[in-house]
């Protein structure tokens, strides 16, 4: 019983209820939507990079800087992507991944780009 109604929870927490009225994560008009070009599979670790902090910055660009708390931040990446992002070496000497490198830069935990399978 407690396990149908936790998972009732979540599904109305992540999509919301049409009938009623109510927004979910994934179907809220506030949130902003990012179209990258091009698949990760074909590009540079510039390039790459260039996109992890478009995806840093829509955050506080699309919220007139309100929700600039970057600890609160948390991107989740499909595991291509994450994969592909976590090998790329970002320098000429191969010492540090595209994705270790944007942590770095941006003071992130681990914790704050992930792998995400599936919702």
């Amino acid at each position: 019983c407690h396990r149908v109604l936790a998972e009732a929870v979540n599904f109305l927490w992540l999509y919301g209820d049409p009938v009623l009225g109510i927004d979910g994560l994934m179907n809220n008009p506030g949130i902003g939507i990012l179209s990258l070009n091009g698949a990760w599979s074909g590009k540079t670790a510039l390039q790459i990079l260039d996109d992890l902090n478009s995806m840093i910055n829509i955050i506080p660009n699309s919220t007139q800087g309100q929700l600039r708390d970057m600890k609160r931040i948390r991107i989740m990446l499909p595991p291509d992507q994450y994969n592909r992002a976590q090998a790329l070496p970002v320098t000429a000497a191969g010492s540090e991944s595209v994705l270790s490198y944007f942590k770095k830069i941006w003071s992130l935990r681990d914790d704050q780009v992930v792998r995400q399978y599936d919702l």
